[in-house]
C-alpha cells in the first residue's frame, strides 16, 4: 500500500476525530457521547492536541494518560506518575498463579488484571519512573502468561485448567514488555489476529510491533480503508487506535513509548 493512501487515512482520522471534540475539549466514544477518559487519552495518542480536560480524567485511564502525553505535556502526566506509583492493586492468595506480585486494577482496591498493568507499565517506562514498581509489574504480568503464549484478562488458569489467551490483553502485555521470550511467544499468539481482522486487533499489535522494533508484519495495511469519513464505524476509540499504529510506522511516531 503506497505512503499516500496511509497519509490520506491519517488526515481522515484525525480531521474527523477533531471535529468529534466536545466543549470541554474531551472525547466521549462516539459523537453523541459525554467526555471519557479512555477515548480522550487515545485521541491525543493518535496525534490530537492534548486537551486541559485530561487533567481531570478518572477511572482505569489514569493508568495510560503518561504514556500517551508525558513528552508533550509532562506538567499534565506528572500527578497521574504519582497515582501509579502510589497504587497498587489487592493481592489475593491463589492457587494457580502468584496473586501476591504487585499489579494494577481496573477499579482501585480489587485485584490485579493484565491490561491495567501494561497500561501503568507504559506509563513508567515513558516517564522514566517508578522502577521497582516496573519491576513487580513485569513480574506480574510474565506470571500471569497462559500456556499458550498469550494472556487472558486476569488469570492464565483456573482450577488447573489452562485459560486462552485473548487478544486484546495479549496485545497490551506484549507491548509492555521487555524483549524476551514471553514477548516472542506474546508475538507467534497474535498472528491469528490477521485472520480475525479486529480493528482492535490489528492495531494493537502494529502498536506492539512498533514499540519492540518490528515491521509492521501486514498488521497496518488493512487498517487504512476502514478510516472513512467518520472514521472507523463512527468509533472515536477504533478510530484513534487505527491512526496511531499507521502513525508509529509512517511517521514514525512513538505512541505509548
Amino acid at each position: 500500500m503506497s505512503n499516500d493512501v496511509y497519509a490520506e487515512a491519517l488526515i481522515r482520522g484525525r480531521t474527523w476525530m477533531a471535529g468529534c471534540a466536545n466543549p470541554d475539549g474531551g472525547y466521549g466514544y462516539t459523537i453523541d457521547r459525554a467526555s471519557a477518559g479512555e477515548p480522550t487519552v487515545l485521541a491525543v495518542a493518535a496525534g490530537l492536541p492534548c486537551p486541559d480536560w485530561l487533567s481531570k480524567c478518572e477511572g482505569y485511564a489514569r493508568l495510560l494518560v503518561p504514556a500517551a502525553i508525558h513528552s508533550v505535556s509532562p506538567e499534565i502526566s506528572a500527578p497521574f506518575v504519582r497515582y501509579i506509583i502510589e497504587t497498587e492493586a489487592n493481592q489475593t492468595p491463589a492457587t494457580d498463579f502468584d496473586g501476591m506480585i504487585p499489579g494494577w486494577s481496573w477499579v482501585d482496591g480489587t485485584a490485579a488484571w493484565v491490561a491495567p498493568t501494561a497500561y501503568a507499565l507504559l506509563s513508567l517506562q515513558r516517564a522514566n519512573a517508578g522502577k521497582a514498581r516496573v519491576t513487580q509489574g513485569m513480574s506480574m504480568l510474565r506470571d500471569r502468561q497462559s500456556s499458550d503464549g498469550g494472556w487472558n484478562y486476569g488469570n492464565p488458569r483456573v482450577q488447573g485448567v489452562d485459560l486462552a489467551g485473548q487478544v486484546v490483553p495479549t496485545a497490551w502485555a506484549v507491548m509492555a514488555m521487555s524483549a524476551g521470550e514471553e514477548a516472542t511467544r506474546g508475538f507467534e499468539f497474535l498472528q491469528q489476529v490477521l485472520d480475525a481482522h479486529s480493528t482492535m486487533g490489528l492495531a494493537l499489535t502494529a502498536l506492539a510491533r512498533a514499540k519492540h522494533g518490528l515491521d509492521e508484519g501486514g498488521f497496518v495495511a488493512p487498517l487504512a480503508s476502514r478510516i472513512g469519513p467518520t472514521g472507523v464505524r463512527g468509533r472515536i476509540d477504533l478510530t484513534a487506535l487505527a491512526v496511531a499504529a499507521i502513525a508509529a510506522f509512517e511517521e514514525d511516531r512513538h505512541v505509548f513509548w
